[in-house]
């Protein structure tokens, strides 16, 4: 079974920070098939994309507000690294998890010496690079956003989208739900449990638009969201 990426995203109470730790685990064929270890590519011989995208709104253009490219040939399978980020919180973001192989020796072959396929992305000599025919191309750390929005990309990677201050505005309108609930003010629970399911719902809508390719929509719905509850 091939390696199946998990990342783990977190966000502070500010919404102005994230965090995206790999989560694979190590390989364990009862309950772990897609981790890091024999039968599948090993942490130590491999490098960690993280590329943080935000987008406000439809007009904008995409830009990777954050990156971070690591490479540990002593990391154990079942390593967690994080990749911290400081980003502007408003709007919709997209955070992408990609692994990598690692050329030692030059930047054609792989570190057992496998040759790595045209198309392919790879990390050498602390750099990113593109495998074309014959050569590899680096590829500059502001061009990261076309690696990820390339559509026939053969890496193992997770990806992960959230809207940072509607998630905080969701956590607050709970924790008011759940103040009126233990005061005993059950119209007012019953008025923020409302809230807090509305939210909730278009969130998950906004979601949903994204990933089935109606994002035009789904930017439309983040915005008005944001507007209507003042994030």
């Amino acid at each position: 079974m091939a390696n199946q990426l998990k990342q783990l995203l977190q966000v502070n109470q500010d919404a102005d920070r994230l965090w995206s730790t790999d989560k694979s685990g190590g390989y364990v064929a009862s309950y772990n098939e897609g981790g890091w270890g024999t039968p599948n590519l090993v942490l130590g011989e491999s490098a960690l994309l993280f590329v943080a995208v935000r987008k406000a709104t439809e007009e904008e253009v995409l830009e990777a507000n954050g990156t971070n490219l690591f490479y540990n040939s002593a990391s154990l399978n079942t390593a967690e690294n994080t990749c911290e980020f400081i980003f502007a919180a408003d709007g919709w973001h997209r955070v992408t998890l990609m692994q990598l192989d690692v050329s030692t020796n030059d930047s054609t072959l792989v570190k057992t010496g496998t040759t790595i396929p045209n198309g392919a992305y790879y990390y050498y000599s602390g750099a990113l690079y593109l495998r074309t025919s014959g050569a590899g191309v680096l590829i500059e750390e502001e061009d990261y956003i076309d690696l990820i929005e390339n559509e026939d990309i053969v890496q193992d990677y997770a990806e992960n989208i959230f809207f940072p201050k509607l998630a905080v505005k969701l956590n607050s309108i709970y924790q008011e739900y759940k103040d009126a609930r233990n005061s005993g003010n059950q119209d007012d629970a019953a008025y923020q449990f409302r809230r807090f399911e509305e939210l909730r719902f278009d969130l998950e809508s906004a979601y949903n638009l994204f990933w089935t390719g109606l994002t035009a929509q789904s930017h439309d719905l983040v915005e008005s969201l944001t507007k209507k509850y003042s994030v």
